[in-house]
């Protein structure tokens, strides 16, 4: 830590940093053990040069791509907008993809952006991580919501498939309250990506006279 804050104090000394400075900070902080990510994030938070940023953001990207512990608790007490950048950066080919934490990412408290970035790069690496979307599709941001009704509607999956079913259920039921256009693009989802195994539901609640006058459906 005290070195760690040494290196905080040469970067505001205001000297001009060359690029094999960059690379030989960079290499030190990424060789600390995994515990020192807690003192690497708050330089982070705390730091307005773009240059040292980005070999920041570049440090706790490999400590999240690397370590063997679960820096989510850590990574969450970052502004949205580092978070953002993190995914991006853990996106890239340049680090493994950490499946666990981009997971619980994308159950962000804080951010409904960071929830959305982090399950569609879930999703783009391992398409068969559908799971991560049932929650986001009654996320309080309608955006957030409509990406994750239109990944499942273009992934054929037993589970997704069940899981819009349920939801519908609970909602025309009135276990759920949900807007119309919510409603029609959760049918749609299912639409799309459901089988033979719903027919019987949407036949069934399609009959209903409230809802086929929503669709422009003739209700005599």
């Amino acid at each position: 830590e005290e070195t760690l804050k040494s290196l905080s104090k040469s970067w505001e000394s205001g000297e001009e940093l060359t690029e094999d400075y960059f690379k030989n900070a960079y290499q030190f902080l990424v060789s600390l053990p995994p515990d020192s990510t807690g003192a690497v994030i708050p330089l982070l938070a705390d730091c307005h040069d773009q240059k040292i940023r980005s070999m920041l953001m570049w440090v706790v990207a490999y400590k999240a791509a690397y370590s063997s512990i679960d820096l989510t608790s850590l990574l969450n007490s970052l502004s949205p907008e580092h978070l953002l950048e993190l995914i991006t950066i853990l996106r890239s080919p340049q680090v493994p993809f950490p499946t666990l934490l981009m997971i619980n990412l994308a159950r962000n408290p804080n951010s409904s952006e960071v929830r959305q970035r982090a399950a569609e790069a879930l999703i783009e690496h391992d398409p068969g991580q559908v799971k991560i979307l049932f929650p986001l599709i009654k996320d309080a941001n309608p955006a957030v919501s409509r990406m994750a009704l239109g990944y499942l509607g273009r992934t054929r999956n037993k589970q997704a498939e069940s899981h819009l079913v349920n939801h519908l259920k609970a909602i025309m039921e009135g276990e759920e309250e949900r807007p119309w256009d919510h409603i029609l693009a959760s049918y749609q989802a299912l639409g799309r990506c459901g089988t033979q195994n719903s027919v019987p539901f949407l036949e069934h609640t399609l009959y209903r006279k409230s809802l086929k006058a929503f669709l422009g459906m003739d209700v005599d």
